[in-house]
């Protein structure tokens, strides 16, 4: 995943995670931030909470925390595989850096596209990683349908975040072909 990181001055960063399973191990690497909006690549690459965050000029940053979880059953009883017509999808749990801007969705986009949900409404919806717009504001009906359009033919990356959890997808738009995305919200245990 990608992550944004403001940093308020110039100069080294120290990054830390944490990665809590049976036992807590701390990383930490150091990084070089120029002033302002900055962006990191960073990979969940093993199961269990992952807590990260940053310190630039002795000032913590919000700390982000993933959850990575293990593959869920299918109704058979095995997990879900590349060759399943389908897959799930644990949403990531982020406390948000700073708030965003709006985009103006794609206006000149040849390809609808709708998001719906029964479960959630407010939600802010991201187009290739940036934010277009909030379900039911600046003109948009509080009723859980978001719509936009963009180019058809190509990939987009969609990111529909309900204020506690992230549902990402990368899918192809056919041009001129409506697309509609149902989300509903996703749940969370913490023991």
């Amino acid at each position: 995943m990608q992550l944004i990181a403001y940093a308020p001055v110039a100069g080294p960063a120290g990054f830390y995670e944490t990665i809590q399973t049976d036992t807590t191990s701390p990383k930490y690497k150091t990084y070089q931030f120029s002033q302002g909006y900055n962006t990191m690549n960073f990979k969940a690459d093993q199961l269990g909470r992952h807590m990260l965050y940053f310190v630039v000029n002795s000032q913590p940053s919000n700390v982000v925390v993933v959850d990575v979880f293990d593959k869920a059953p299918s109704a058979y009883g095995q997990t879900n595989s590349p060759s399943t017509p389908y897959q799930t999808y644990a949403p990531t749990t982020t406390t948000p850096i700073a708030s965003i801007s709006p985009q103006t969705p794609t206006v000149n986009g040849d390809t609808p596209v709708t998001i719906q949900s029964q479960g959630m409404k407010g939600y802010q919806v991201f187009l290739d990683e940036n934010y277009i717009g909030t379900e039911g504001t600046g003109g948009d009906a509080l009723d859980g349908r978001f719509s936009f359009s963009v180019v058809g033919n190509q990939n987009h990356d969609i990111r529909v975040y309900d204020g506690q959890f992230n549902y990402p997808k990368t899918m192809f738009f056919q041009r001129g072909v409506q697309k509609i995305i149902n989300v509903e919200p996703g749940t969370a245990d913490y023991i």
